[in-house]
């Protein structure tokens, strides 16, 4: 992190993009703020949940473990205080509001990024040790979800895990009878979901795929062999 953060910051200082030293300054300090909130982390530490949300459309929501959600949260007050031309890919809004020790950011992309999976707006909230982020319908009440349920203690889970449920993303594939029933009928039961977890290796990082009985539903669908017992298959 230090090295990548150490290269942004001398981009910045070197920059033709600022009208003034003053946003110069200001989009260095804003760096430091940035640095300081990963100092001391060596693994990322990363969640992601793809879901549907209100419409059937596309939701996202990730959180990632940061050092200090008070130094990230200096960065974003910094961000604030730039000049609008600086800021012309997105509108921020600030504190939108507060939540179970959060504070929740919306960024709203401008036209031409309207098209983003899921639609707009993104939000984001700081809290003091994870950055959440939220994209697509109903952003908001998923985030705001995602920060009450990890408000209490948890069980730890690897640095990097990557939960799907396909019952939920069928709404986003086109409306064909014939490519999405076999889907339904797969995934209408237990077993509806897939897991990706990452863990740090010696020599780089191992990963584990867990699939769940509703593929094995979709697999006897496919070869028109009836349904299979209700084991999951890891």
């Amino acid at each position: 992190f230090a090295g990548a953060f150490q290269n942004a910051r001398t981009e910045l200082q070197t920059s033709r993009h600022f009208a003034t030293t003053t946003d110069r300054e200001s989009a260095v300090e804003s760096m430091d703020a940035l640095t300081a909130a990963f100092a001391g982390l060596d693994e990322l530490d990363f969640a992601l949940v793809i879901d549907s949300g209100p419409g059937q459309k596309m939701q996202l929501v990730a959180a990632l473990k940061v050092a200090s959600g008070q130094d990230l949260s200096r960065a974003f007050q910094r961000w604030s205080r730039f000049p609008p031309a600086m800021m012309e890919d997105a509108e921020f809004k600030f504190d939108v509001l507060g939540h179970a020790g959060a504070r929740i950011h919306r960024v709203t992309p401008r036209q031409e990024y309207a098209g983003l999976p899921g639609g707009t707006p993104v939000h984001l909230a700081i809290r003091g040790d994870a950055l959440f982020f939220s994209m697509g319908t109903g952003s908001l009440g998923a985030i705001q979800s995602a920060l009450d349920r990890t408000a209490a203690a948890r069980e730890r889970r690897p640095p990097v895990s990557v939960r799907v449920r396909p019952s939920k993303l069928l709404g986003l594939f086109p409306p064909k009878p014939d490519l999405v029933e076999p889907f339904r009928r797969a995934f209408s039961g237990s077993g509806d979901y897939a897991t990706l977890e990452v863990i740090p290796a010696r020599d780089g990082a191992k990963g584990r795929l867990t699939l769940g009985e509703g593929f094995l539903r979709l697999r006897a669908e496919a070869l028109g062999s009836g349904t299979p017992g209700t084991t999951d298959r890891r």
